[in-house]
């Protein structure tokens, strides 16, 4: 924030108390999400000066203030040294209060084979933390942007809990959420919770490849529970997601489609097996965009789309939206609106379609396997998207078997309650009559969130 940017914000102010409205700007940027607002500040380098505007209206000389400066904490980045450091061991340590910004970490351990255990990274102005290696039983929370973690070449992330990071109201369509990877591979993240952070509690962005995501927990986080998006070989499996996208915290705003638990987009050879959907915006979400071409290292230019795609043995029940929504927005649909435009009618629209083939998605045509899930929508809730809404050619179903009948997707699913012991109290385990015990579908031997978070913070108390 500039002293520009200070002064209009003080004008908005006025003006809105003038009117007898209240302060447009001294209110938190997202809701839920950081901590207490306290208010604003910019700092003039030139001059030495900062500059203060509490929320209260009160003195900064009558308060103790302290200011960070040190934009890193401890570690290496690239541009520090090339070839980073290996076999780093760091245990035990509580990092905070750093001058970072966005996509920069205040803990930096680049190279290799490191390990960050035992720690806290927290309340960083921009980015948390990047490992290259291990990250086990560390807490990250309430960074102003990204979480960060283990990340690269062969990596854990392993009993973990990512909270209340990306609080600042950055672009939640270019980098957000509790973790973002990119053009990471060959990496593993187990027993992790992702818990109220904003945009995705996890997202794996542009060319990850080889990374299994197993026993993890996915909690009321601002957009997608998980968002896996022009990557690939990705296994989803033994997950629980609740309550993701629904405005727990932050703000869930247009374009919000295509929000899920889990949000599989423009990408190819995942397995998504044996997880539980409850609650969520929509539970399973496959979006399709594509193709969206991208020149990589090791398999050239890759025409990123949804193919290959195996969900199999989930439990998706009681989401808000769709249980399962295929958000195509894609030729095969229909033309969208603003086709017409360049069209002059829709016969015009096919015919350029029919000399793009490339351009045009069937998903019944993929290599996508559906099967041997399981369903359920209480009342005012929906079942199945095929398509998006503003292209002619969508379909909603309401029932499995005419669902199977048209697409030959879960012919042997099933349409049931799952049975879960207590979700007014979060307990998502499945009773012993439950359905999803006999047809081996679900986590079934899911965790208590509340006892992964436990776990998770001991360290900080000892």
């Amino acid at each position: 924030m500039t002293l520009d940017d200070l002064r209009l914000a003080w004008r908005k102010h006025a003006d809105a108390l003038k009117s007898g409205k209240p302060s447009p700007v001294l209110q938190p940027p997202l809701p839920n999400l950081g901590g207490p607002f306290v208010g604003m500040f910019c700092a003039d380098p030139q001059k030495g000066w900062l500059y203060l505007w509490l929320a209260d209206g009160s003195d900064p000389n009558a308060h103790q203030v302290e200011v960070a400066t040190r934009s890193a904490l401890f570690g290496l980045s690239p541009w520090e040294n090339r070839d980073g450091v290996r076999f780093v061991h760091v245990r035990g340590f509580i990092f905070r209060h750093a001058a970072t910004f966005p996509q920069r970490a205040a803990v930096w351990l680049h190279g290799s084979d490191n390990l960050l255990e035992d720690c806290v990274v927290e309340e960083m102005a921009g980015g948390g933390v990047l490992v290259h290696g291990t990250m086990r039983r560390c807490l990250i929370r309430r960074c102003g942007h990204t979480g960060g973690g283990a990340s690269g070449e062969k990596f854990l992330n392993e009993d973990c809990v990512w909270e209340g990071n990306s609080w600042k109201p950055i672009n939640r369509g270019w980098d957000a959420g509790g973790f973002k990877l990119a053009w990471a591979k060959d990496g593993v993240f187990r027993r992790c919770l992702f818990r109220r952070n904003g945009g995705p509690g996890l997202w794996l962005d542009i060319h990850v490849r080889d990374v299994v995501i197993t026993e993890c927990v996915f909690w009321e986080n601002e957009h997608h529970g998980l968002f896996v998006e022009i990557s690939r070989d990705i296994t989803i499996t033994r997950n629980l997601f609740v309550r993701n996208g629904i405005g727990v915290v932050g703000k869930v705003e247009w374009p919000d489609w295509g929000i899920a638990g889990l949000t599989i987009a423009e990408s190819q050879n995942c397995v998504v097996a044996f997880n539980t959907f409850a609650g969520n915006k929509d539970g399973i979400a496959l979006r399709e965009q594509g193709p969206r071409p991208l020149e990589t290292p090791d398999f050239g230019v890759v025409p990123y789309h949804n193919r290959g795609l195996i969900l199999v043995g989930n439990v998706s029940a009681f989401n808000r939206g769709y249980q399962l929504a295929l958000w195509y927005d894609n030729g095969f649909f229909g033309w969208h609106p603003a086709e017409r435009a360049k069209f002059k009618n829709e016969a015009d629209y096919e015919a350029w379609l029919n000399a793009n083939p490339d351009r045009v998605f069937d998903p019944t045509k993929v290599g996508i396997v559906l099967d041997r899930n399981l369903y359920f929508a209480a009342s005012g809730q929906k079942l199945v998207l095929y398509g998006v809404p503003w292209r002619p050619r969508y379909r909603e179903f309401a029932d499995l078997v005419e669902w199977a009948k048209a697409t030959g997707f879960d012919r042997n699913s099933l349409f049931a309650d799952p049975q879960f012991v207590n979700p007014q109290a979060d307990d998502f385990r499945f009773r012993p009559d439950s359905p999803c015990r006999t047809f081996s579908v679900g986590w079934l031997m899911a965790e208590l969130p509340s006892a992964m978070w436990k776990a998770a913070t001991a360290q900080e108390k000892e």
